[in-house]
Formats: structure tokens, C-alpha cells, sequence
């Protein structure tokens, strides 16, 4: 709608105000408004997966910062087993 021109459609009350440069698909118009659409297709197929990827991330980046990067569950820096279960529970079901 932003880069359409619809002066010559109804209704005349709402079309007046789309005065955009193109009036048809053309080879300009997929130039600068196929690349757009293209990128959003491309986030919206990427962002599910880094969502997924995230959550599981995050936790296990918290863990390793934990135990100093040494995989060792029992070396902890937790001052309490209250933070300790809460570190490595995982989140609720």
C-alpha cells in the first residue's frame, strides 16, 4: 500500500492519499518492494528457530558460567540450594 498509486480506483475519499509510484507491477516495483517482502519471509523462517535455539541456550550458558566452564555439576557457585535447583531444574512444565 505505502508504494502503491491508487488515484484511479474507488473509493475516491480513501484513494486520494495513496500516491505512491507505482500504479502496476513492474520490473521497479520488485525491485524495491519484492526485496522487502523477500527479507521479512526470510526473518519470519528464521526466528522460530532461534527462539528454540534460545531457550535452550540461555540455561545452558548459566549453567556453564556456574561451575567455571568445567562441565562439573558439583562445582557450583550457588550460595544456596534454593538457586542451585533453580540453575539446573530447568524451567517449569
Amino acid at each position: 500500500m505505502v508504494n502503491a498509486n491508487l488515484r484511479e480506483h474507488q473509493p475516491k475519499w480513501f484513494t486520494q492519499y495513496v500516491k505512491g509510484p507505482y500504479h502496476d507491477y513492474s520490473s521497479d516495483w520488485y525491485d524495491e518492494v519484492g526485496n522487502k517482502i523477500v527479507q521479512a519471509m526470510v526473518i519470519n523462517s528464521i526466528m522460530p528457530i532461534v527462539g528454540v535455539v534460545s531457550t535452550a541456550a540461555v540455561p545452558m550458558a548459566l549453567r556453564l558460567l556456574d561451575n567455571d566452564f568445567t562441565g562439573d555439576v558439583y562445582k557450583t557457585k550457588s550460595t544456596s540450594m534454593n538457586k542451585f535447583k533453580a540453575l539446573y531444574s530447568g524451567a517449569d512444565y
